[in-house]
């Protein structure tokens, strides 16, 4: 199952904009392969419980069926001891998901399954190297670069992403689970914390709360700005906004093509970069309170969260440029690179190119990044170099997959 068919405009428009950090794809390979791949295992098997067709097996169960609809290999999967409903996926090279002991106490089997196939629905869009990293730079990763804007600008750029790519994870639960009724389900268990409760609620009346919300955020201002400072140090979107994006997708054309035979009909290219417009927006600052640069934007809202996503990425770019001596280095200590990685992608001009993924060294002939393994295609079009899990060329826009 193709990433394209559920990848939230937002979703896309947030991880180009946090790639667009200068070095942060080797880093986050580096950092991932040294550290957290190893540490998470570790972890898991020496704290956690590993659930098999042995060990809980009404839970586990519900898992193969979901990966073969998603046709994604059976990830691990482990029960945490944690009060907290929650569950979580980690991983690069060999995923897992963790369910916490909470999830499985409070929540019915559906929402169970439910949550699940969104779990697996990160793996299918291929978020979990980045989610892992965002988890290590919010504990412990940030702290080395003891800069405060470089490490706000780092933070709010992975905290944005992060809850974009919950709404792709919905996606994929939805069509996992055959419509939207599910994942609302889940959203409003969430919301009151309890099994017994949730076939009480009526749907309908939790969905015109979720426009009522919506609507009293965009009336002012204020409001937005508020709502925005709600949402900054959270990993996930609001569930009522969840809730109300799901059903709107289950109702599009994309949501029904997908089982379709011929080609997707997505709306991606919104997504894409406006090829007059430089990404590194010089005129954006984290403390620009124009129209076309407001750090009160909106960030649940889907047309307004692309352009703050764009001004994120000149604001880090700023950061990164202000400290670029000391990034060098750091990215030296950490990936032994002789040399500090270029800022820039460089075009292909039949010498020696950068990764677009990772910004390490590269041959124009390579089919397979040396430093971080992504693997390379050429656009058919304008024959730039881009990685496998790009959907368009950036510089062209043409489709790629």
């Amino acid at each position: 199952m193709h990433s394209e068919f559920f990848i939230h405009p937002n979703d896309a428009k947030a991880l180009k904009a946090m790639k667009a950090i200068p070095a942060f794809g080797l880093v986050t390979k580096k950092l991932n392969d040294i550290f957290v791949e190893r540490g998470n295992k570790l972890m898991n098997l020496s704290s956690r419980l590993k659930i098999s067709e042995r060990q809980l097996p009404e839970i586990y169960n519900m898992l193969p069926p979901i990966c073969a609809k998603l046709e994604i290999p059976v990830p691990e999967l482990y029960l945490e001891n944690n009060p907290e409903v929650n569950a979580y996926t980690k991983g690069d090279k060999t995923p897992c998901i963790v369910l916490t002991s909470g999830l499985i106490t409070h929540c019915s089997q559906d929402v169970i399954r439910t949550i699940m196939a969104h779990e697996c629905g990160h793996i299918v869009c291929h978020h979990v190297l980045y989610k892992t990293m965002v988890g290590f730079m919010m504990d412990v990763g940030t702290s080395m670069l003891n800069l405060p804007f470089v490490t706000f600008a780092l933070e709010y750029a992975m905290l944005y992403w992060d809850r974009c790519s919950e709404y792709s994870a919905d996606r994929a639960a939805a069509y996992v689970c055959g419509g939207p009724d599910p994942v609302v389900k889940a959203m409003m268990e969430l919301a009151c914390g309890s099994s017994t409760i949730v076939d009480k609620i009526d749907k309908d009346e939790f969905l015109r709360q979720a426009k009522e919300y919506k609507q009293y955020s965009d009336e002012s201002k204020w409001n937005k700005f508020m709502m925005y400072y709600n949402l900054v140090d959270m990993d996930h979107p609001f569930l009522a906004d969840r809730a109300s994006d799901i059903v709107e997708w289950c109702n599009s054309k994309e949501f029904l093509s997908i089982d379709a035979p011929g080609p997707v009909v997505a709306s991606y290219t919104d997504a894409l970069p406006d090829p007059t417009v430089d990404v590194d927006n010089g005129d954006a600052d984290i403390g620009d309170t124009s129209a076309d640069a407001d750090i009160g934007a909106d960030i649940s809202d889907n047309a307004n969260a692309p352009a703050a996503a764009g001004t994120a990425a000149g604001a880090f770019k700023k950061a990164f440029a202000g400290a670029k001596k000391f990034a060098g280095k750091g990215v030296e200590k950490i990936t032994g690179a002789s040399e500090p990685v270029e800022d820039d992608v460089v075009e292909d001009t039949g010498a020696d190119a950068v990764c677009p993924n990772c910004g390490g060294n590269i041959k124009t002939i390579d089919k397979v990044c040396s430093s971080c393994g992504v693997k390379l295609i050429h656009c058919p079009n304008c024959d730039a170099i881009s990685t496998e899990e790009d959907h368009f060329c950036d510089k062209c826009g043409t489709k790629l997959n």
